[in-house]
């Protein structure tokens, strides 16, 4: 019996080692997923934005005219972006954890909202976009990641011109409330059913499953802002279209 037990225990040891095992396995693989989805996420926007003003200024040397300034600048800036993505996707740490990297520095939201306004409007032409600066003299400055507060912005001016009709309206506004800078993006479009607001932000999570994507924008922006020690908040009504709050930290002095 006491020979039975010693091995009944050896065996119990292992199935547990095992398990263990499997279960680190297992979180380092979805770690490696979840990095890899975001990556490829963030990777497709500048892409779309490269190939976009390549195929310009191919058409335009074609006509035997020369490209505006403005295109090259654009296409270096967005290149410039794709090559830190992969160099971060790249990085075998990031992977493991599942986690971005972040570059932080005094930034200035005000130019990240405007790089952004410049992609939304390549990518949606026929939208109207309103910017209103509400800070007079105050700062605008955060200690943030540019690349990544502009793919949050984004990510949220992309959702308002897929989820609203063509030449509608969309709103952003930069206002200030104590140590806080708070950017608001409203627009017009069909909105969100008060049952998928609560599970907005999950990975994966599409509320409109017919719509194009992986799911990740809003969970992408609300892993940034909260790296940035910042809020988001949706507020939607179905048919009535959204509202996205962003609250970061003002740079201190």
């Amino acid at each position: 019996d006491l020979r039975l037990l010693k091995i009944f225990g050896l065996f119990s040891s292992l199935i547990i080692q095992k398990n263990q095992q499997y279960t680190e396995i297992k979180k380092a693989l979805d770690a490696r997923d979840t990095f890899i989805s975001l990556a490829s996420h963030e990777i497709k926007t500048p892409l779309t934005t490269v190939y976009g003003y390549a195929q310009i200024i191919k058409r335009t040397l074609t006509a035997g005219k020369s490209p505006k300034l403005q295109w090259v600048n654009t296409l270096l800036f967005e290149t410039h972006r794709v090559t830190l993505l992969v160099n971060e996707l790249l990085q075998v740490e990031h992977v493991k954890t599942g986690k971005l990297n972040y570059r932080l520095k005094k930034c200035s939201l005000h130019l990240v909202i405007k790089r952004a306004m410049m992609d939304f409007a390549f990518i949606y032409p026929s939208h109207k976009l309103i910017f209103k600066n509400n800070l007079g003299k105050q700062p605008d400055f955060v200690q943030g990641d540019f690349d990544k507060l502009l793919q949050v912005i984004l990510n949220i001016l992309t959702n308002a011109g897929r989820f609203s009709s063509e030449k509608s309206t969309v709103r952003i506004a930069l206002t200030h409330e104590k140590n806080y800078l708070i950017i608001k993006i409203s627009d017009w479009g069909k909105g969100i059913e008060k049952k998928d607001l609560s599970r907005i932000f999950q990975r994966f999570y599409k509320a409109d499953k017919t719509s194009k994507g992986l799911g990740l924008g809003l969970y992408l922006a609300k892993e940034v802002v909260d790296e940035h020690g910042g809020t988001i908040e949706i507020n939607s009504k179905l048919g009535h279209g959204t509202a996205v709050t962003i609250c970061l930290p003002k740079l201190k002095k």
